[in-house]
């Protein structure tokens, strides 16, 4: 069988762990393992779906939107607090990758667990959250929106503009993917590929996706491989310039 492997909350570790640690390429799972997986020790079948995040306040916060935010970050530097899963995760890792690129350092207060609750309650001024998680809080306006990590705007919040809009080249995504052991042979990884595609191709699977906020893939094997070693650099090279190091 193979096994979904998920980048959503594991991004920052999968960076992390190419910079922190003397070790063969690593990917992460979740929370940090007591045993790291060897992306060696996996090949690619397909990827699903990207699976963007959405830069969420409190309905009372006082920022109307992203540049309103990084002008008041700019005016008062340090004077801004963020939410995320923890020290590594994705939304770490996003939000400082966004703080690089627009010249400002907000402080980063990690959570052991989502600061989603403390958010909504206007204890916790900003965060970024899974699109899956974000967008019914925004549509019920217990959230606003102000940016979200893809490359575009997403069709489920289409008034809401995507980070690289004011900063150009910016692309946080998170995304799930299908990996099968090394040892797998090739024909059988490559019928994987062929049918899982073959769901993701439906349409009412894309729009199920879509709905949710993600956007649908189904890549081919070559393809997915490139992402994969593709985003190992990408974060690799945040995490060693923000010193981010993963939390046991």
């Amino acid at each position: 069988m193979p096994h979904l492997l998920s980048r959503r909350a594991a991004l920052g570790h999968l960076g992390a762990a190419a910079a922190a640690l003397a070790a063969p390429p690593l990917l992460a799972q979740g929370k940090w393992p007591d045993k790291p997986i060897r992306i060696r020790d996996f090949a690619p079948v397909t990827q699903v779906a990207l699976v963007p995040y959405v830069l969420i306040t409190g309905p009372n916060q006082p920022d109307a939107s992203l540049r309103d935010l990084i002008a008041r970050a700019k005016a008062k530097p340090g004077s801004v607090d963020y939410g995320s899963l923890g020290i590594g995760s994705g939304p770490h890792v996003v939000m400082e990758m966004m703080n690089n690129m627009a010249g400002i350092q907000m402080v980063h207060i990690p959570y052991k667990g989502s600061p989603l609750a403390d958010v909504m309650a206007g204890q916790m001024p900003l965060a970024f959250e899974p699109a899956t998680t974000a967008i019914p809080l925004v549509k019920s306006g217990k959230l606003r929106a102000l940016a979200i990590t893809s490359k575009k705007r997403s069709a489920a919040l289409p008034d809401v503009p995507a980070v690289a809009e004011l900063l150009p080249g910016y692309d946080g995504d998170g995304w799930q993917g299908f990996y099968v052991p090394a040892a797998t042979p090739k024909d059988i990884v490559q019928r994987f590929n062929t049918e899982i595609v073959k769901v993701l191709n439906q349409p009412d699977v894309q729009r199920k996706l879509v709905d949710l906020g993600l956007q649908p893939v189904g890549s081919t094997i070559d393809a997915f491989a490139k992402v994969s070693r593709d985003e190992y650099a990408k974060w690799g090279k945040i995490a060693k310039a923000n010193n981010i190091r993963i939390e046991s």
